[in-house]
């Protein structure tokens, strides 16, 4: 019983804190995270394949959305993830 609603709330948690990561790195910057930035920003608290899972479901939620930039120098350019107002 007790461990569904701490995953619902470490979930939920991860949510609040991905949104937030999202919106200031994009005050910061000008530009939305990539998942990298959201790794590195969100700190040691969530491991990746949390992250990766709570990623997954705000996209399916509409909650952020998923942005593909322009290829602009050398590499593949990385998803950025964006806030839906």
């Amino acid at each position: 019983m007790f461990g569904a609603d701490i995953q619902f709330t470490e979930n939920t948690d991860c949510q609040q804190r991905i949104i937030a990561v999202c919106s200031s790195h994009f005050t910061k910057t000008g530009t939305w995270p990539s998942r990298r930035d959201i790794v590195r920003e969100t700190g040691k608290r969530y491991d990746s394949k949390m992250i990766d899972d709570t990623l997954k479901v705000m996209l399916s939620l509409e909650i952020l959305n998923e942005e593909k930039p322009p290829q602009s120098g050398r590499g593949r350019p990385s998803m950025r993830y964006s806030v839906v107002s």
